[in-house]
């Protein structure tokens, strides 16, 4: 069941559930349910992909990112999901860079780095399982 602003709602053996399946059987490479949804509910059935980082600002020195997950769900934040295992944070030299083990540059569980230099970041959320965040 996940809340509504009207209440609660079933998901489990319905239609709905067949087409949520079916829809990321379709936008996955190997069919897995491996996805950004809603890892706060229902975390031990899933293994979710965790959602992208957001907010991330670069002023003086100073990395940060928003510790929440969801904007809609501001009282959420990463230390609330069970999965969450920690950020890893990437700089490279363009704006469209990709991120690698060759530019990764911390890893951290907090959201904030200081005393860096100017650059463009990037900064991935990882869960236990070793899964990422899509790099936007």
């Amino acid at each position: 069941m996940y809340p509504n602003p009207k209440g609660f709602y079933a998901v489990i053996d319905t239609a709905f559930e067949s087409a949520l399946v079916n829809f990321f059987n379709a936008t996955t490479e190997d069919g897995l349910h491996r996805r950004f949804d809603q890892p706060y509910f229902n975390e031990n059935w899933i293994e979710y992909l965790p959602p992208p980082v957001r907010n991330i600002a670069y002023f003086s020195g100073t990395l940060s990112w928003s510790p929440v997950i969801w904007p809609d769900h501001p009282d959420i934040t990463w230390d609330h999901w069970g999965e969450f295992d920690h950020f890893e944070v990437f700089r490279g030299n363009t704006a469209n860079f990709t991120p690698n083990p060759g530019n990764r540059i911390a890893t951290t569980t907090g959201n904030q780095l200081t005393q860096l230099p100017a650059g463009f970041y990037k900064v991935l959320a990882f869960s236990e399982t070793g899964l990422s965040s899509p790099d936007l």
